[in-house]
């Protein structure tokens, strides 16, 4: 993979780690849009281990 599609497959990760944050205290809706299919595809190719990674490092960082 290249430096872009690690980058889109974190802002995926980022995206549900706030949502799952924000959606204890407010309603949230995420747009669904070609930027976000982009983002899932590329965090989908990812095998569970590396997708429990970034979701882990992007809790890190919704949560500092």
């Amino acid at each position: 993979m290249t430096q872009t599609q690690t980058g889109k497959a974190f802002e995926y990760a980022i995206l549900q780690e706030f949502n799952e944050k924000l959606n204890n205290i407010t309603n949230v809706k995420i747009v669904q849009n070609d930027a976000l299919a982009t983002a899932k595809k590329y965090f989908n190719q990812f095998d569970k281990q590396t997708q429990g990674r970034y979701l882990l490092t992007a809790s890190f960082a919704v949560n500092f």
